[in-house]
């Protein structure tokens, strides 16, 4: 049963867990986990793209590799995954031994379709495709595998925005109806109950578990 107080916001964007950085310039990193990746999107003909490993004790660089194409870079307690092409492929980057991120890359993960939202818990992560199907991945020892498609809810035709709470339930969030449902990766089910919303709704949305409560950002 979905027991989860609901907050609507239409401000700035909700910081999240991707780090986005114009250049390597650590210095105002200020995160509380020792170790953090951050992410350079190449701009002009001669500046590529780059990711970097950062040791927040000392702010220090410990690594950086090439990546092709770059769109966004989530991290979590257990695993960092670095999407590529529109968010249509990622990687899970190796702390210990973190390679570039090419179109040759073999250990890529392809996605059926691109993501427009990704969320990452401590062994679950949830992705709503372009074609706003929720689609779930869960962690083994080298990552998070290939996400599968989840079977929508009576009634509901796509999802938009998606987050995952600290007990790793899914909730995911439908414009069309109006609701905020809650998806259980263990038992594979949608909870009975879901959360309405009411008033109008533009978009675009994010949506963020914060304890025990959830917020949709409304963008519109």
């Amino acid at each position: 049963m979905l027991e989860l107080t609901a907050i609507v916001v239409s401000m700035a964007l909700i910081a999240g867990a991707a780090i986005l950085s114009t250049g390597f310039d650590v210095k105002n990193v200020k995160l509380n986990s020792e170790n953090v990746w951050i992410l350079q999107k190449g701009t002009g003909a001669n500046l590529a793209s780059r990711f970097g490993g950062v040791n927040t004790v000392v702010n220090e660089l410990t690594s950086f590799n090439a990546v092709t194409d770059p769109s966004a870079l989530i991290q979590s307690t257990n695993a960092s995954l670095l999407f590529s092409g529109a968010n249509s492929k990622y990687v899970n980057i190796s702390s210990a031994t973190p390679t570039d991120f090419t179109e040759d890359s073999e250990d890529a993960i392809g996605l059926d379709s691109s993501v427009k939202s990704i969320e990452v818990g401590t062994d679950v992560a949830s992705l709503i495709g372009s074609d706003g199907r929720l689609l779930i991945a869960t962690a083994s020892e080298t990552g998070f595998q290939k996400p599968s498609a989840v079977a929508m809810p009576t009634g509901v035709e796509r999802f938009d925005a998606t987050a995952v709470t600290s007990l790793d339930k899914v909730l995911a969030f439908s414009a069309g109806s109006k609701k905020v449902f809650e998806y259980d990766p263990v038992t594979q089910r949608f909870s009975e109950a879901a959360e309405s919303l009411s008033g109008d709704l533009s978009g675009p949305f994010q949506l963020a578990s914060i304890r025990d409560r959830w917020a949709l950002l409304d963008q519109g």
